[in-house]
C-alpha cells in the first residue's frame, strides 16, 4: 500500500480519470461532504471550500470521516487517500465494524524503535547519537518553520493569537499533521516545537533514549532526560544563551575527554562567514538609516577589526538569534573601513578551523582562529595558501579536495547575471563620460571589468556599442558554467574554456544560443530541471514588477511621440516592444524564450496589469500570485492582475501546492543548507512592512497635491481621510492619483490643507506609515492607529497597536 504523502489539501486533485469515477457511499455517508449520495472529488473541493472558510453549507456527518466530532486537515487527508485509494477508509466509532482476530505481530514483546531494546544505561546518550539527534531536531524545526508558512498563505486573514504554545508530534493539529507527512522520522521518535505568535522558535526529540534539540543544540557530554524535561521550561530548546550544563547539570558526563560539538570543516564555516557578513551589514544599513551605529563602541570613522567579544550585549544577542549560532560554540569578528562592513572571519569552539567572506578560505586548509586573520577577508586577491602554506592540512583526504567546492549551475547563472549587471553600469558611465569602449570580448583581467567578481570566479563579457551582450562565468575546478541573459540549462556542464570568442556573434544584439545544440557532449545525467532559474512564484511577481515598469516607460516615450497604443492584452512577442529596438533589447530580450514569456494589460497609455511565468508557474503584479500556487503561464492573467477583486485561489484551486511540493520548493530556494529560518522569516516580513511603508508614502505625496489643489480652490481639506470613504471627493481624487489597481487600504490625516500623515496596507495584515513610518520589525492590524502615524510619536508606540516580531 502506497504511502500517503499527500499536502493539506491534496490539490494534485486526483487524476482526470478519477474525477469521471464514482465510489457508492456506505451508509454512514462518510467521506460524502456536499450530500449528492456519492464519494468523489465534488467532495475534495467542497472540504476545500470549507477548509478555506469559503463554504459553510455542508454535510458535517459526511465531513467527519474520523469521527473525532471536528473537521479539519486529518478528515481531508483520510478523503483524498480513499479516493486515491492510499488509504482505507477510517472506522467510524459511532458504527464500528464486527471485531476482527488481531494479527499476531512478528516481534510481540519488541519496542517499535530498535534503539529502546538496549538496557536503559546503554540507551544514554552516546556522544555521537545526540549530535545526529540535533540534526533531526533541526529537521523538525525547518519542517515546521515551513509548515506554518505554508498555513500563513493558506489562510491570509489568520491573525496572530499571541503568547506561547508547545505542540507535540501527537497533538493533531494542522501544524503536526502536515509535519508528520513529511518528516519520515524513525517509529517511536518523539518530538514538540515550540510556537510563538505563529512563528517557529525551537524544537526538541527524542529517540532510543537520546534527546537532540534546535537551535539550542545540546552538547554532546549532556545527557537530557526527554520525559523529565517538561513544557515548564521550552527556552531551554529555544534559546541559544541558555547553558545547557547549568540547566541540566544532573546530564552531564564525568568523562571530560567527551566534545561538546562536532568540529566544523572549514566550508563550513566559510558558510557561517558569508552568513554573518550578511545578517550584520543589513542590520549596520538600518542602524544607519535609524541615525545609529550597529556597535557603539565603534566611530563611524573607524577602520580595523572588531571581535565578537567588543560587540555590545544587546547587537550580539540580535545577531546570534537571527544566525541561530550557537554563542558557546561560535566566535567571530568583522572588518570595517568608515563604520562600513566589509569582511568576517569566524571559528568554532575549538578555534583549530577559520571561515572567511567575501574572501574565501580553502577548503583544503585549516588555519588557527585569530581576530587579526580578519583584515585579510575583505581583500579578494589575498592568496591564503601562498601566504600560510603551513596550514594547508595533512589529512589525505582534504588535502585531496579542490580548494572550493564547485557550485551548481544555477549559482552560476545567478553570478553572470550579476557581472553582466555590473559591467552595464560601468559601460553606461563610461559613454556617459564620453569615453570610448571597444566592441569585442573582455575577460576579468581587463582593466575595464576587474573585480566585478571575487578571485575565484573567471568571466568573459561580450561588448557591442556600450551594450553588455552576453557574460560567461566559472570558478573553482572549471568544468561547470553559467550564462546570462540565456542561462545554461541546469543538467548541463559546460567547461569554462569552451566558450571562445569565434563562437559567439557578439555583434548580434539578438544572440540567442541554444546550449544543448551546441554543447551536447556536456548533456549530464543529472534529473531534469527547469532550464531556467526562476521557478518560485515570488520570483515570478518580482520580475512581474520589472516588466510593470519597463513597459511603463515605454508606453510614455510612445505618448510624448503621439504614437498610438491601442488598448488590449500585449504578450512578449508583440511589435510593440520590437519597434523601439534599443528599450526592447535592453529590458525585454530575457523573455524571448518559450519557457518565459510576459503579458501586459494596456488601458490608455497606462499598464494596468503585468504576468510572467512559464508552464511550470505564474507570477503578477499589482494583484501578486501567491507563492503556494503554481499558475501556467497565460497571457489573458494581465488581466487577472489587473483586477483589485481578484482571487487567484478561487480561480485556480487545483494550482494550490501539496504541502510536499511547497516544503521542497521553499526549502530548496530559500533556506538552503546554511540559511536559518529565523534570518528566512525576518527579511520576508521585514520586505512586506516596508512596502507597507513606501505605499504609505505614496499616499500622503498624491495626497498633498490633491489638498494643494483644493487649497488653490479656496476649499478648506481638514480631517481624516479613508480609501474606504468612497462617497468622498477628496478620496476618490487621491485614487484617482494613485492609479493603484488593488485593494490596499489607505487613510491620511491633514490639518488645513497639510498632509501631516499617512498610513497603507501591504496585504496579510502589514501595515507601513509615513513620516513616522512602522519599524520593520513590526505587524501592526490596520486598525486604531491613525494618531501614531503623525512624525512627532515615537517608533516604539507602535507597539501599542501591534506585535513585535523580531526573534
Amino acid at each position: 500500500m502506497r504511502k500517503v504523502v499527500t499536502g493539506i489539501l491534496a490539490l494534485c486533485m486526483v487524476s482526470a480519470m478519477m474525477a469521471e469515477s464514482v465510489m457508492a457511499a456506505p451508509d454512514t455517508v462518510r467521506g460524502d461532504v456536499n450530500g449528492d449520495g456519492v464519494i468523489n472529488t465534488k467532495d475534495i473541493v467542497m472540504m476545500k471550500k470549507y477548509l478555506l472558510g469559503e463554504e459553510k453549507d455542508i454535510d458535517t456527518d459526511g465531513a467527519d470521516l474520523n469521527g473525532d466530532q471536528k473537521i479539519n486537515v486529518v478528515d481531508m487527508l483520510y478523503l483524498t487517500g480513499v479516493l486515491t485509494e492510499d488509504i482505507k477508509m477510517p472506522e467510524d466509532p459511532k458504527n464500528p465494524e464486527e471485531p476482527k482476530e488481531p494479527e499476531t505481530p512478528k516481534d510481540p514483546e519488541g519496542p517499535k524503535d530498535p534503539a529502546e531494546q538496549k538496557d536503559p544505561e546503554e540507551s544514554k546518550a552516546g556522544p555521537e547519537a545526540i549530535a545526529e539527534m540535533n540534526k533531526n531536531a533541526k529537521r523538525i524545526y525547518d519542517t515546521a518553520a515551513i509548515a506554518q508558512l505554508y498555513l500563513d498563505f493558506l489562510h491570509p486573514d489568520h491573525k496572530l493569537d499571541g503568547g506561547f504554545k508547545v505542540l507535540k508530534n501527537d497533538s493533531g493539529t494542522e501544524l503536526t499533521e502536515l509535519m508528520n507527512q513529511t518528516l519520515g522520522l524513525p517509529d517511536g521518535t518523539r518530538w514538540k516545537v515550540l510556537v510563538r505568535d505563529d512563528e517557529i522558535m525551537g524544537s526538541i526529540c527524542a529517540s532510543g533514549g537520546v534527546t537532540g534539540a534546535y537551535p539550542n543544540e545540546i552538547p554532546m557530554s549532556v545527557s537530557v532526560d526527554y520525559d523529565k524535561l517538561d513544557d515548564t521550561h521550552p527556552e531551554y530548546y529555544s534559546e541559544v544563551t541558555i547553558d545547557w550544563k547549568e540547566v541540566y547539570p544532573e546530564g552531564v558526563s564525568k568523562d571530560e575527554n567527551i566534545k561538546d560539538y562536532v568540529p566544523n570543516t572549514t566550508e563550513e564555516l566559510n558558510q557561517e562567514a558569508k552568513m554573518l557578513y550578511n545578517v550584520i551589514t543589513t542590520l549596520a544599513q538600518e542602524a544607519e538609516t535609524a541615525g545609529k551605529n550597529l556597535i557603539p563602541t565603534v566611530a563611524s570613522d573607524y577602520w580595523g577589526t572588531v571581535a565578537d567579544e567588543n560587540i555590545d550585549r544587546n547587537t550580539l544577542d540580535k545577531i546570534y538569534r537571527l544566525t541561530y549560532l550557537n554563542p558557546k560554540n561560535s566566535k567571530f569578528a568583522v572588518e570595517m573601513i568608515d563604520g562600513e562592513i566589509v569582511g568576517c572571519i569566524c571559528t568554532d569552539s575549538y578555534g583549530k578551523v577559520t571561515g572567511a567572506y567575501p574572501n574565501t578560505i580553502p577548503q583544503t586548509m585549516n588555519i588557527p582562529y585569530s581576530p587579526d586573520l580578519c583584515r585579510y577577508s575583505r581583500d579578494i586577491d589575498f592568496d591564503w595558501k601562498e601566504f600560510c602554506p603551513e596550514y594547508i592540512s595533512d589529512d589525505p583526504v582534504q588535502s585531496a579536495l579542490p580548494d572550493y567546492p564547485e557550485k551548481s549551475v544555477n549559482e552560476y547563472n545567478s553570478l553572470a547575471k550579476t557581472v553582466f549587471t555590473n559591467a552595464q553600469t560601468i559601460l553606461q558611465e563610461k559613454e556617459t563620460e564620453g569615453k570610448e569602449v571597444r566592441n569585442g570580448v573582455y575577460t576579468g583581467t581587463s582593466e575595464l571589468f576587474d573585480h566585478l567578481a571575487d578571485a575565484k570566479v573567471k568571466y568573459y563579457i561580450l561588448v557591442k556599442d556600450y551594450e553588455v551582450i552576453c557574460t560567461f562565468v566559472s570558478g573553482g575546478e572549471f568544468n561547470r558554467s553559467g550564462a546570462y541573459p540565456y542561462n545554461i540549462p541546469y543538467d548541463m556542464d559546460i567547461p569554462f574554456d569552451e566558450f571562445k570568442e569565434e563562437k559567439y556573434p557578439y555583434s548580434d544584439v539578438r544572440f540567442k544560443p541554444d546550449w544543448k545544440a551546441m554543447f551536447p557532449e556536456y548533456i549530464t545525467d543529472a534529473p531534469k530541471l527547469p532550464d531556467r532559474s526562476v521557478q518560485t512564484a515570488n520570483d515570478y511577481n518580482s520580475e512581474a514588477i520589472n516588466v510593470f515598469a519597463n513597459v511603463q516607460t515605454i508606453l510614455q516615450e510612445y505618448e510624448t511621440a503621439g504614437k498610438e497604443v491601442p488598448n488590449g492584452i500585449y504578450t512578449s512577442d508583440s511589435e510593440l516592444f520590437r519597434e523601439l529596438d534599443p528599450y526592447y533589447s535592453e529590458l525585454f530580450r530575457e523573455f524571448d524564450s518559450d519557457e518565459y514569456e510576459f503579458s501586459v494589460k494596456i488601458e490608455n497609455y497606462n499598464v494596468r496589469g503585468a504576468v510572467v511565468g512559464s508552464e511550470n508557474g505564474s507570477g503578477a503584479y499589482p494583484v501578486s500570485i501567491s507563492p503556494i500556487l503554481k499558475v501556467p503561464f497565460d497571457k489573458n492573467l494581465a488581466d487577472v492582475a489587473s483586477d483589485p477583486e481578484a482571487d487567484w485561489f478561487a480561480l485556480y484551486p487545483d494550482a494550490v501546492m501539496d504541502f510536499k511540493a511547497f516544503s521542497d520548493e521553499m526549502g530548496g530556494d530559500y533556506l538552503g543548507k546554511y540559511t536559518p529560518v529565523p534570518y528566512f522569516y525576518y527579511w520576508t516580513k521585514k520586505a512586506s512592512v516596508n512596502s507597507a511603508n513606501a505605499n504609505a508614502k505614496s499616499v500622503f505625496t498624491n495626497a498633498q497635491t490633491v489638498a494643494q489643489e483644493y487649497e488653490t480652490k479656496g476649499v478648506v481639506v481638514d480631517g481624516i481621510f479613508s480609501s474606504s470613504d468612497t462617497s468622498s471627493e477628496f478620496v476618490n481624487a487621491v485614487k484617482q492619483n494613485l492609479n493603484w489597481n488593488n485593494n490596499l487600504e489607505w487613510s491620511v490625516k491633514i490639518k488645513n490643507n497639510v498632509v501631516v500623515g499617512a498610513c497603507a496596507s501591504a496585504g496579510k495584515g502589514y501595515t507601513g506609515a509615513y513620516p513616522n513610518s512602522v519599524p520593520s520589525v513590526y505587524i501592526v492590524d490596520y486598525d486604531g492607529y491613525n494618531d501614531l502615524c503623525e512624525e512627532p510619536h515615537k517608533s516604539t508606540e507602535w507597539l501599542s497597536v501591534g506585535y513585535e516580531f523580531a526573534p
